[in-house]
């Protein structure tokens, strides 16, 4: 082999070798860049898994946190007139009033414009209650129970109470209503025997007319009170609301009569002053029960007086009331009022006012034995 071939030859093999180490060195630093790549983008996963976490975390904090809000929305929006209705008359089952009435009622509270809802006084995240309002009046609160986001409404409490309230006294044997419904009398207190103010026959009343008085309260409107007699009876209510029986037109007619009568005999007597005293006074008694309370207001009246001055030329008018009021079985009475004028030379005499008239069976049919001046 030539000196040159051998030269050739070294040189290659000295190329071999440096390119052989210049790729062992060139695998060694891709594979510690590969090394250091593969821990880089580990770090990144880690701390983009980390970022994703804490992301995650915040955001089911916030839903674990508003979830009792939700819950409590969904109850507001399922919530309707009828409900709240169904609630009153739960919390009020003595509650008479008239359920449409109370349905729009409800409807104006709860779906008004001055409808709000707040966190209650002891709202906790763990406890969470809220209180619904009309402008400043508290209507319900609402409870709620649950954890983390599963949450629903535990418990409804409404805080509406009923103010309002009526009272009715009628005979015992009528029939009450309130706002259409009947009231059981067994509920309510008994009176005695009404406005019966003839205390010297209090005790001779038969089957006297007694009283029931009907109270109604704690209504959210103010209590229709309506009232119904009995089918054989007349019922009637005066200007103080007093409510009485009444006798019929044909019944009533003879003591309205009698009643007349007896008030002419009686202004008569209170005229003619001394002219014939005792004779008209008597006349009077006559058309009363002797010894009775009337027969002894009459003679009282007359016993002792001698008027100076007569009024024989007076004129007057008696007026029996339309309506004889029934007390009890034995006992009615007619008001009959009075007016009489006369004169007498200088003197004048007025009188006017009127009588409260009582008839009693006692077995030997209708007599006056009672009379009360009324005015």
């Amino acid at each position: 082999m030539s000196r040159r071939t051998k030269k050739r030859s070294g040189f290659r093999k000295g190329l071999t070798i440096y390119v052989i180490i210049l790729l062992v060195i060139f695998l060694a630093a891709l594979a510690l860049l590969w090394r250091f790549l593969d821990g880089y983008q580990a770090r990144q996963d880690a701390a983009a898994a980390e970022v994703q976490a804490a992301v995650e975390q915040s955001e089911h904090e916030k839903e674990v946190y508003r979830a009792p809000q939700l819950a409590f929305e969904d109850f507001l929006s399922s919530m309707t007139a009828d409900y709240w209705t169904d609630q009153w008359f739960a919390a009020h089952p003595e509650s008479l009033d008239k359920r449409d009435a109370v349905g729009v009622f409800m409807d104006g509270l709860f779906f008004g414009p001055d409808f709000s809802a707040w966190k209650a006084e002891s709202f906790t995240q763990e406890h969470p209650v809220y209180v619904l309002k009309n402008g400043d009046r508290s209507l319900a609160t609402v409870a709620l129970a649950g954890s983390e986001l599963n949450w629903s409404v535990s418990d409804v409490t409404l805080l509406l109470q009923g103010t309002e309230s009526a009272s009715l006294e009628v005979p015992e044997d009528c029939t009450v209503y309130c706002n259409g419904a009947a009231l059981d009398s067994a509920l309510y207190s008994k009176g005695e025997t009404g406005y019966f103010d003839m205390e010297d026959y209090a005790d001779s009343l038969t089957d006297p007319v007694l009283y029931t008085t009907y109270t109604v309260t704690d209504q959210l409107f103010e209590p229709a009170l309506t009232v119904e007699a009995p089918a054989d009876r007349t019922l009637v209510q005066d200007e103080s609301g007093h409510y009485s029986y009444v006798l019929s037109s044909q019944e009533a007619e003879p003591f309205q009569q009698r009643g007349k009568e007896f008030l002419t005999a009686l202004v008569h007597f209170y005229m003619m002053g001394a002219s014939n005293t005792y004779g008209n006074m008597y006349t009077a008694a006559g058309y009363v029960h002797t010894n009775s309370q009337a027969y002894n207001m009459i003679i009282n009246a007359g016993e002792g007086v001698t008027w100076d001055t007569p009024y024989p030329g007076y004129t007057s008018t008696i007026t029996a009331d339309s309506q004889v009021t029934r007390w009890a079985a034995n006992c009615v009475s007619v008001d009959v009022s009075y007016h009489a004028e006369g004169t007498a030379g200088a003197y004048t005499n007025v009188a006017d006012g009127t009588y409260r008239i009582y008839f009693f069976d006692m077995g030997e049919g209708y007599e006056i034995y009672g009379l009360a001046k009324l005015g």
